[in-house]
């Protein structure tokens, strides 16, 4: 990552994910986001383990539907994927309440 001011977009207990910026191999900055376990003294094995295997799949993703993994990044005991950043905001940030999901999908009766 270039620095490391990183704007927090969410955090749900497993996962923080954040947007910054990095310099790509081109030498220009290039907006990421980056996916990481929450800061803690030591995070269970199992979060540590998701990001590697993550990473294994970005040859599998297609990019018409899917962020893949830019590259997979150890720093001590912390590990960090980090994606191209397609712009955006979080649903959840856009929204004033939740939505029932009946609301949100609508499905053909039968």
């Amino acid at each position: 990552m270039e620095n490391r001011s990183l704007q927090v977009l969410w955090e749900d207990g497993e996962r923080v994910v954040c947007r910054g910026r990095r310099r790509g191999a081109d030498g220009k900055s290039q907006g990421v986001l980056a996916g990481c376990p929450p800061p803690s003294t030591r995070p269970p094995q199992s979060l540590i383990a998701s990001p590697q295997h993550e990473y294994r799949l970005k040859d599998e993703l297609d990019g018409a539907w899917a962020v893949p993994p830019l590259e997979f990044v150890r720093e001590g005991s912390r590990t960090m994927l980090v994606f191209e950043d397609p712009g955006g905001e979080p649903l959840d940030h856009l929204l004033a309440f939740p939505l029932r999901s009946d609301a949100f999908f609508a499905l053909p009766s039968a």
